[in-house]
């Protein structure tokens, strides 16, 4: 739960307020990746001159995994300075881990139990009644609380009438959420952000609790924010005009009024998992008719439980029968799958999760795909799956979220965002859908899956029994690994090189890496692809990018690495670092191979290797080249926050290293607010259309990103593409419809006629 509240005197605004974020991960509980990106992004609003007008209420402003020392001293010292006798306002955000423990609630410092002691952890309201009772001449204080449990810590707050510090002595204000449901990728946080940086043009000058509630309703919805005041008032109540969080930016031109929670805008997205799916299922599905009449009554019970879990053992055709199912599914069931690959490293962890299933849930809801950042990644994932299975649901039909191979999870173990999938996946399906998982027996559920899920629950445990035809295509790759070992050099090398860079090597970069001409590494792959060698489309061009392979099972991956053995893995790694060096010495070419770009990234993430890690991610040029194949800068930004996270979870963390990733950071965070408007028509007249797109829509100021949409559609219809420009213009009148503005409105509707036109649509 998240918890907000706001305490001040009766008076005015203060003449001056001062701000603290903290920022806290227990390294007794699972890691948060968004939390650093979040709690730096909120102390720039608090401390904007033009938002929240605050002064740094410690030095520095913002801290981030403190131990229990250095957060009880920054807060006592916040307070100190500011109680000056001036009516000063103290803003203090806690975000991260929090715990309830019976009537208490405690915020987890960095080196806390976890447990909720209050001699480890910190008693929040404790904490704030203190500070209070002993600064007097404090003139408010305001406190978000993002965490989980924090209804505890409202319902705690809600005494402090009682106490001294509630009627006529202090006023106090509390936006929460239930206190049964847990808090997402926080969402609450960064829904604040938004808003406070674009502006309410409902609002007056400055922006009070009551004026975020539809922000929060509708990017919350879930967690049911409420408002709670001092004198028993909920939403309808008047605001404190002396108790504000930032100056209304809806009234300053620099700022971006927003007039509505922005929906449905862009074009829909469209997923090329299925074709990936596809690749996966046999030609023909032998010996499992009782399984799938099983798996189609689950979907179509209404009584029975949200969760059916196949297990057994490896080759006992699991991976068979689940893309099956994703490609024959039962009438009236719509499947959003996700097939975990421990061989391949750009399909093997959360990340990639999120990615392949908020394409999906986007399509089904025929929207667009939103940014996946380290902020919101999670939150995106959890809203579109809800929304995606209640429009299912209003339909008629049932919503399947299938993830097989649970076992082959790499994030459970390895890396800073070292947080399971299944950990994702809701404890109760929203509007009736139906989780189906499969895995083997071990590695056991993962240890950030909370106690009382139902992968726990015995009673979903279906225990499916090994296909006949899973042992023969066993055998066949047993007996060509055989081979493979054994052969050839070419072979051996072969088989080595994709083992040692789990997966997603192209015929192409297996041709440079073994120094073969490329028609002769056709020929050697010829012989073992579909067998040993599995084909995936690119992850970034699917269906236009060259295929990449990997070991066709995770046993097959396993036994290679073991039988080749760790002085030759570690050979084999070594031609991979030279083989990008050579990449990285010629600025990353346009032939950059898609391997370096990203499953590289993760195989050095696997293998510690922080001097390369931070190589790469500090790269300006390869940003570039990333930016030209994937359309943004969501990737990059990921690396950078990864790479922070491994440096600081060193004895010793390397600080210029982590102020070169914090100045890329700055770098690619400043290229996306400054993209000149007519820049992606100029990339669609080059024949980009991709990119130019995927620009235009990252244009965050509505009017803009409509102008810019337009001229995008006109360079695409002059291209020869109506269809695209027809869609394109579509868009651009969605938006243009959104602006508040009349005249904005009107200008931008007028200048669609021309596009709509060339895009062989005059009657319209």
């Amino acid at each position: 739960m998240w918890l907000l509240w706001q305490c001040g005197r009766m008076s005015g605004p203060p003449a001056r307020r001062l701000a603290l974020v903290i920022g806290s991960q227990c390294a007794a509980m699972s890691g948060l990746s968004f939390l650093p990106d979040l709690a730096y992004d909120l102390g720039k609003v608090l401390t904007d001159p033009e938002l929240g007008a605050c002064e740094p209420a410690f030095d520095p402003p913002v801290l981030i995994d403190p131990p229990r020392t250095v957060l009880m001293q920054a807060v006592q010292a916040a307070f100190t300075r500011a109680n000056d006798g001036d009516g000063s306002i103290l803003v203090l955000a806690f975000i991260g881990h929090g715990i309830a423990a019976d009537d208490d609630f405690y915020f987890l410092p960095a080196d806390g139990s976890g447990r909720g002691n209050s001699g480890t952890d910190v008693h929040v309201s404790q904490l704030l009644k203190e500070g209070l009772r002993d600064h007097p001449s404090l003139g408010g204080l305001l406190v978000l609380l993002d965490t989980c449990h924090a209804g505890v810590g409202a319902a705690q707050a809600a005494t402090w009438q009682q106490v001294g510090l509630g009627r006529r002595t202090h006023r106090y204000e509390l936006l929460t959420s239930s206190a049964d449901r847990p808090a997402y990728g926080g969402v609450v946080t960064r829904t604040m952000i938004e808003v406070l940086r674009s502006g309410i043009t409902t609002a007056g000058t400055t922006i009070g609790s009551r004026y975020l509630y539809k922000y929060l309703h509708e990017k919350a919805s879930g967690q049911r924010p409420q408002r709670i005041t001092h004198d028993g008032g909920g939403w309808t109540g008047p605001d404190d005009e002396g108790l504000w969080w930032a100056y209304n930016a809806g009234h300053y031109s620099r700022a971006v009024p927003v007039p509505e929670v922005p929906t449905g805008l862009g074009a829909p997205a469209r997923s090329a998992y299925r074709v990936q799916v596809t690749r996966i299922a046999p030609q023909q599905l032998v010996g499992r008719d009782r399984e799938l009449v099983d798996m189609a009554a689950f979907c179509a019970s209404p009584g029975v439980g949200g969760y059916w879990y196949w297990r057994a053992g490896a080759w006992a055709g699991k991976s068979a029968l689940m893309s099956w199912f994703v490609l024959h599914p039962p009438a009236a069931v719509r499947v959003v799958s996700f097939f975990i690959t421990a061989r391949y490293a750009g399909q093997s962890d959360r990340i990639a999760f999120i990615e392949a299933v908020v394409g999906q849930l986007a399509e089904l809801l025929g929207e667009p795909l939103p940014p996946l950042t380290d902020t919101c990644r999670e939150y995106s994932f959890l809203d579109l799956l809800d929304r995606a299975a209640e429009r299912c649901q209003a339909r008629g039909e049932r919503m399947v979220l299938l993830v097989d191979g649970l076992d082959e999870d790499r994030g459970v173990t390895a890396g800073p965002d070292a947080y399971s999938i299944a950990a994702l996946l809701p404890e109760i399906p929203p509007h009736g859908a139906r989780i189906i998982v499969a895995g083997r027996p071990n590695p056991p559920v993962p240890h950030d899956v909370p106690p009382g899920h139902p992968l726990y629950d015995p009673a979903v445990i279906q225990e499916l029994s090994a296909s006949p035809r899973a042992q023969v295509v066993r055998r066949d790759m047993q007996r060509e690994l055989d081979h493979l070992l054994t052969g050839s050099h070419t072979e051996q090398d072969l088989l080595g090189l994709l083992a040692a860079a789990g997966g997603g090597l192209s015929t192409r970069d297996l041709a440079e890496l073994t120094d073969q001409l490329l028609w002769q590494a056709e020929r050697h792959l010829a012989t073992v692809t579909g067998r040993s060698f599995h084909p995936r489309d690119s992850h970034w061009q699917p269906g236009r990018g060259p295929d990449v392979y990997v070991l066709g099972h995770e046993e097959l991956q396993n036994t290679a690495a073991e039988r080749i053995g760790p002085a030759r893995l570690n050979d084999y790694r070594q031609r991979l670092h030279t083989w990008a060096d050579s990449y990285q010495a010629r600025q990353w070419p346009t032939a950059t191979p898609e391997y370096l770009l990203r499953g590289y990234y993760r195989l050095l993430t696997s293998i510690g290797d922080l001097t390369r890690l931070v190589s790469l991610a500090t790269d300006a040029a390869r940003h570039d080249r990333m930016l030209d194949l994937s359309g943004g800068d969501a990737a990059a930004l990921t690396e950078i926050t990864t790479t922070q996270t491994l440096l600081l979870a060193q004895s010793d963390p390397n600080l210029e290293a982590m102020a070169l990733l914090s100045i890329r950071r700055y770098s690619l965070a400043e290229r996306n607010t400054h993209i000149p408007i007519g820049l992606p028509a100029a990339w669609a007249r080059l024949g980009h259309t991709d990119r130019a797109e995927a620009l235009a829509r990252s244009i965050i100021d509505p009017e803009q990103q409509t102008q810019s949409l337009t001229g995008v559609a006109m360079a695409v219809a002059i291209a020869g593409e109506p269809g695209r420009a027809r869609r394109l213009a579509a868009d651009a009148e969605q938006l243009a419809r959104s602006l508040t503005e009349r005249s904005q409105q009107v200008q931008a509707l007028s200048a669609l006629v021309p596009v709509v036109a060339a895009a062989g649509d005059p009657d319209r």
